[in-house]
């Protein structure tokens, strides 16, 4: 059973990698895909203007470069670029996009993580505590008797009594009826 030491570790553990797993995210670079329609976002600020190349071929100029119905030949690799170009972002993209997807997040995925090992660990202290209750002696232990001697040994009684007849049941199998 985990004493509370090794609980506290373990809580301080999952909140480390959801905090590294946030802190990776935080440069603004993202992909968003919601049906056949795939968003890349560019990280760099719009006002010196936002340059979009796929395989070095100029796509668009916006911040934000939407691709509408997605499809495996639009695989690539994308960058967006300040127009001084003192700083790039690279996209490689190999996506498989569907209608009704659902992206599942690293923070909502490590939360169900989380959620059920808790669930697990109460589960197992319920079974802990329940069978412990009822493995628990009893308020007041039995006095143990004193051992005596026996001073001669108990009447035998026959292994078998007699049948009587007189308290015999009239039932169906009651009676022994004998071959002739």
């Amino acid at each position: 059973m985990m004493n509370g030491r090794e609980v506290t570790r373990l809580l301080v553990l999952f909140t480390a990698a959801l905090a590294l797993a946030e802190e990776g995210i935080k440069d603004g670079a993202d992909v968003w895909i919601k049906g056949y329609k795939v968003t890349l976002v560019c990280p760099l600020d719009n006002t010196d203007g936002v340059t979009w190349e796929k395989d070095k071929i100029t796509v668009s100029n916006k911040s934000n470069y939407e691709i509408e119905n997605y499809t495996q030949n639009k695989d690539g690799l994308y960058s967006c670029m300040n127009n001084k170009k003192t700083h790039t972002y690279y996209f490689y993209t190999s996506l498989h996009v569907c209608k009704g997807c659902v992206e599942l997040d690293v923070t909502l995925a490590m939360g169900i993580m989380f959620g059920d090992v808790l669930i697990t660990l109460g589960v197992i202290l319920m079974v802990y505590l329940c069978a412990k209750r009822k493995a628990a002696p009893a308020s007041a232990p039995p006095q143990r008797a004193q051992r005596r001697q026996p001073s001669s040994a108990p009447p035998s009684e026959p292994a078998y009594q007699a049948l009587n007849p007189g308290t015999r049941g009239k039932d169906v199998y009651s009676d022994v009826k004998r071959k002739k």
